[in-house]
């Protein structure tokens, strides 16, 4: 996993705005970062509850982002991620994220 040190390092190439925040924060687990506003957000989790990083990091995808190609978090692993978390919105989520590549966990489940 990336150190805190290098993840407040490239925020702070980026133009991302540190004010009030040391690279310790980015050390605590459970901690996150979020820039920018709703399409273009960034969110950084320091940890995921059922994930590894380099395990996800290997299952990334990249995707063309006005003309950059940027690392984004798998289907697979956004489904474990937004499961964990377990709120409201991120369960729809989960339901939208399944039906759209054509399964159904939670409803394959219940069947049983």
């Amino acid at each position: 996993m990336p150190s805190s040190s290098t993840r407040s390092q490239a925020l702070l190439v980026f133009g991302a705005p540190l004010e009030g925040i040391t690279k310790d924060d980015f050390a605590h687990e459970g901690y996150f970062y979020q820039t920018g506003m709703a399409p273009v957000r960034i969110d950084i989790l320091m940890s995921v509850t059922g994930l590894n990083f380099k395990s996800a990091w290997e299952r990334r995808v990249a995707v063309d982002f006005d003309g950059v190609q940027t690392p984004f978090i798998s289907r697979e692993d956004l489904i474990v991620t937004k499961r964990a978390f377990g709120r409201p919105q991120d369960l729809i989520d989960v339901e939208l994220l399944e039906k759209a590549s054509g399964r159904n966990e939670s409803r394959e489940i219940a069947k049983e």
